[in-house]
């Protein structure tokens, strides 16, 4: 059972940095380059997105997807079936997010 509680403590984590990259970019961002301009914006998001961030997001993507599979797969058999089935949709929808937001 401690497996497991370090599989989804590690999976909430790196769901939460990403979720915060998310929010900081549409609640921050967004109006931000509203007011400085599309080129300088795009000059910005570049520089970041290749400079740490290059190695960064993927590097946490993929974490993210190893602790929720791990997670997943160290759910007992004799967990409720309901459970298990909330946990393979769940992890359904992630895979779906991440190809949806590759690049």
């Amino acid at each position: 059972m401690k497996l497991i509680v370090t599989f989804i403590v590690g999976a909430t984590l790196a769901n939460g940095l990403l979720a915060g990259g998310d929010v900081d970019r549409w609640l921050v961002g967004m109006p931000a380059w509203q007011s400085v301009g599309l080129l300088a914006w795009a000059n910005y998001s570049r520089s970041a997105d290749l400079g740490n961030g290059f190695v960064l997001y993927p590097m946490l993507a993929i974490r993210v997807s190893d602790f929720t599979m791990s997670a997943n797969q160290s759910l007992k058999p004799t967990q409720p079936l309901g459970l298990r089935l909330q946990r393979n949709r769940d992890l359904c929808f992630k895979w779906l997010d991440d190809a949806a937001s590759s690049r």
